[in-house]
């Protein structure tokens, strides 16, 4: 779970090395949030390194915090809070989404994340009462 929020601290100083060390080399970042609404696959370093040109291009600012951290063995599922201020229109926005990350040999191969906390918590395969305790 230190590996999420290494994660997180790298990502919000945009930190693509620091990243990387976090990372296998075949790395795959499935997220909702690159551009305004759209969202993708990333891969490897310059997955990590596409992703953030994207964010650049559409957020002024772009933070993220993770909270409620769940070791589930192999994966980690975690909240996270995003704080961003669009790049052209200067509206704030707030919001919640979820992350479900897969580690092999200690470092992160994939990590998914997801706006409907219904979504990620199939995903994480969380029961109903698990779910219920990680809005």
């Amino acid at each position: 779970m230190e590996t999420i929020e290494l994660f997180a601290d790298a990502y919000n100083h945009r930190d693509v090395d620091a990243l990387v060390e976090l990372v296998t080399e075949d790395f795959e970042w499935i997220t909702t949030n690159a551009g305004a609404v759209e969202g993708g696959s990333f891969w490897g370093r310059a997955g990590l390194e596409s992703y953030f040109a994207d964010v650049a291009n559409t957020w002024e600012e772009y933070r993220l915090s993770a909270w409620d951290l769940r070791d589930l063995g192999e994966s980690v599922f975690a909240a996270l809070r995003v704080e961003a201020r669009g790049k052209g229109s200067g509206v704030s926005l707030t919001t919640q989404m979820w992350s479900l990350s897969d580690f092999r040999n200690g470092k992160c191969w994939r990590s998914r994340v997801f706006l409907d906390h219904g979504e990620a918590s199939r995903a994480a395969g969380l029961t109903p009462e698990e779910q219920h305790d990680a809005c």
